[in-house]
């Protein structure tokens, strides 16, 4: 992507620099100054803006109106009002902790990037900070070979249990449970009614069952076919969302259609944490893509990062 950054700090200009084009990314101009920003985009074709504030000469609110929806416009602070003009992120203080990451700048810029045609702003939480307590994950086409890369990545002691949503065929779930808990240091295993899973454990739903939080518990419930699925990611999304609240991420994964993307949706509404799959990495980019088009990943990622980016996560809440 061609890149221009404003910054008037030359310190954070040079750091997003090297970071960018080590990323691959074309760095078009970095300066301090607003009214350099509006002669890059008219010189240039401008994918990115990254805006800083208090720019010299032009001040970041005057260029966003200017440049209005053209470019997708990252403001570096805590002016979330420019949101309502045209910017399409802020990152905040507790993000711009994570600046030096170059994980967490190409992260946002991928999250960016994809999310660009999609209605309204992106103003989620790319860092998640409350304490986890659960996990949920759904997955559909695909969806075994990704759940085993994730749960083998995780340690005998993981501190938080996870509930799964697979699609498959009904009678198809013991040997996917006794599959994944072979392959992983993890306790998995199906999923039971008025079920309460402990840390490190792993329930999955089973086939013609939703498979429902209420009142801290899990519970295998009738009913109609969401998305033409039951289980329905959504519904365990949602339902774990109402009673976690910001304590939950959510972790949805390669599939047809787009069940679960709604449900991520609900779970950032709740103040949780969404993990979303890169297309390239998923051997069908419908559930996924669903949710990115929808404002509903906090972060994107390969397969192969997942594990890793909710291990540092857990990590960080026990720390806190």
């Amino acid at each position: 992507m061609n890149i221009v950054i404003a910054s008037n700090s030359l310190i954070l200009r040079n750091i997003l620099t090297d970071i960018l084009k080590d990323g691959g990314h074309n760095v078009l101009g970095s300066t301090s100054s607003g009214k350099k920003v509006l002669e890059f985009t008219n010189e240039f074709n401008v994918d990115i803006i990254i805006l800083g504030e208090n720019l010299s000469e032009c001040r970041e609110d005057e260029v966003i109106k200017r440049i209005g929806s053209e470019i997708p416009i990252i403001v570096l602070g805590t002016r979330k009002d420019l949101i309502e003009i045209g910017a399409k992120a802020v990152i905040d203080k507790p993000e711009m902790e994570q600046i030096h990451d170059s994980e967490f700048v190409l992260g946002f810029l991928d999250l960016i990037q994809r999310s660009y045609r999609s209605p309204g702003s992106i103003t989620r939480r790319f860092v998640h900070k409350k304490r986890v307590k659960h996990i949920v994950i759904g997955s559909s086409t695909g969806g075994p070979n990704a759940l085993k890369e994730i749960l083998s990545a995780l340690p005998e002691n993981f501190p938080v249990p996870i509930s799964i949503v697979q699609h498959l065929e009904e009678g198809h779930e013991e040997g996917l449970a006794s599959w994944l808990k072979n392959n992983c240091k993890l306790n998995v295993r199906l999923a039971v009614n008025n079920d309460n899973p402990l840390p490190g454990e792993v329930i999955l739903g089973i086939q013609n069952k939703h498979l429902t939080v209420e009142s801290g518990r899990f519970h295998l419930s009738d009913g109609e076919k969401i998305n033409f699925q039951k289980p329905a990611i959504d519904l365990q999304f949602s339902t774990a969302a109402k009673y976690f609240g910001d304590n939950l991420i959510g972790v949805l994964l390669t599939g047809m259609g787009s069940d679960g993307a709604k449900g991520c949706l609900e779970i950032i509404n709740n103040g949780g944490f969404t993990i979303v799959q890169d297309e390239e990495t998923s051997a069908v980019y419908g559930m996924p893509k669903a949710a990115v088009e929808l404002g509903a990943a906090s972060i994107v990622l390969p397969l192969d990062k997942i594990a890793g980016y909710i291990l540092s996560t857990v990590k960080v809440n026990e720390n806190d």
